[in-house]
Formats: C-alpha cells, sequence, structure tokens
C-alpha cells in the first residue's frame, strides 16, 4: 500500500500549512484564553473536506502550530462544528471513524511540534558536560513516522481496528514526544507558557478526548478477532 497525497489533499495541506503560519504566533494567546480569534476563526472555517486523507493532514498542520485551533476543524455527528475554542474547555466529541481518525491527526501535530522543540534543544549549547540524549530523538521522529502511516492507512480504510490502531499510535507517539522534548530542554520547558507546557498540557487533554491505550486495543482486538 502507498500513501501518496492525492491532489486535493495536497492542496489542504498547503493551505493548511499557511494558515498554521499565521497561527503560530497567536497558539499561546489562544491557549491562555479559550479563544481563536475571528478572523483566524473565519480563516479556519474557509479550510474542510470529504476526503479523510485531506481531513488528516490538514489537521496536522494546524495542530503543529495549536492544538486549540485544530480541534475547531473537527465536526460533530450532525455536521456542525464541534466549537472547541481551546482544549482546556474541550468537551468529549462524537466516536465516530472519522472524527477520532482526525483526533489522531491533532495528537500527530503535537508530537511534531514536541519533536521540533526538542531537535531545537539538542541544538542549543549544552549547559553542562551531560551528554544530550541525541537518541531518543531519533526514537521519537521514528515512532511519529509510524503513527503517521498508521494514520494514513486509517484514512484510506477508514475501518474500525485501522482507526483504532492509528488513534492508539500517535497518542503514544505524542506523550513520548513531550516526554523527550521536557527531557532534552530540561525544567525551563515546563514554564508557565512555554510552548513544551503548553503541548504537555494538550497531550494530556488528547489522552482523555482519544480514550486510553486499553481502550484502543480492546477496540482494534474486537474488530481484528473474527
Amino acid at each position: 500500500m502507498t500513501f501518496e497525497l492525492s491532489a486535493e489533499a495536497l492542496r489542504a495541506r498547503d493551505q493548511a500549512r499557511a494558515l498554521a503560519e499565521a497561527i503560530r504566533p497567536q497558539a499561546s494567546a489562544i491557549d491562555r484564553t479559550a479563544a481563536i480569534p475571528a478572523e483566524l476563526a473565519r480563516e479556519l472555517a474557509t479550510l474542510g473536506s470529504t476526503d479523510p486523507m485531506a481531513t488528516v493532514v490538514m489537521v496536522e498542520e494546524i495542530a503543529s502550530a495549536c492544538a486549540a485551533a485544530a480541534t475547531g476543524l473537527l465536526a460533530g455527528k450532525d455536521g456542525k462544528a464541534l466549537g472547541l475554542t481551546g482544549l482546556r474547555g474541550a468537551f468529549g466529541p462524537d466516536d465516530s471513524p472519522r472524527t477520532q481518525l482526525a483526533l489522531a491527526a491533532v495528537a500527530l501535530g503535537v508530537g511534531r511540534a514536541a519533536l521540533e522543540a526538542a531537535l531545537e534543544g539538542v541544538r542549543q549549547p549544552a549547559a553542562s558536560d551531560v551528554e544530550r540524549p541525541q537518541w531518543v530523538v531519533a526514537d521519537v521522529a521514528t515512532d511519529l513516522d509510524a503513527a503517521r502511516l498508521l494514520t494514513y492507512k486509517a484514512a484510506g480504510t477508514m475501518k474500525r481496528a485501522d482507526v483504532a490502531l492509528a488513534r492508539l499510535q500517535a497518542s503514544a507517539a505524542a506523550e513520548r514526544a513531550v516526554d523527550v522534548a521536557v527531557r532534552v530542554v530540561g525544567s525551563t520547558a515546563l514554564t508557565t507558557d512555554s510552548v513544551i507546557e503548553r503541548l504537555a498540557r494538550d497531550v494530556r487533554v488528547l489522552s482523555v478526548l482519544l480514550g486510553t491505550e486499553e481502550d484502543h486495543r480492546a477496540v482494534a482486538a474486537e474488530a481484528l478477532l473474527p
């Protein structure tokens, strides 16, 4: 199975990537106030696709800048926006495969942002003679790539088991990425309003929205077993 993105998915990714750059400088304020500025909200409203793969790549791009903004792309059972204006005030969305797949994409975006923060930390001069744990950054990159491929597969099949496995891997990879970012950067990573501090809170809320690893394993096993 190959995961070459369609023309629609590529357009969605590029559009979301451009918007993510506009959102990134305002991510801390969005998180702090649990409100998306009206202009950005209007631009977010222009994003959308019925293609699951396009939705996945689009949501990951926005989530890499601001997970709270990315939740605004998700839709409930009635097709209306969930209206999640910040992960601090997020409530549980529906359990449809499409929404759960989109949440897996949010986790991918959070993990990617954490990996970028960890890489930036590795590049900084060490304050002591302690060796930087560079190998753990490589492990996180591998975890995230595996999660992304599973998520792409789930977007292609929309099978219950595939979505559950994608959620499991994406959630776990995001949590490991945040843990590694904290380990590499050190205690300053968790100062108020730092990027990593925000990501650490986001990944905990996502674990509630996505469910526990045991939940995902149970769903996948039930779907896989005859």
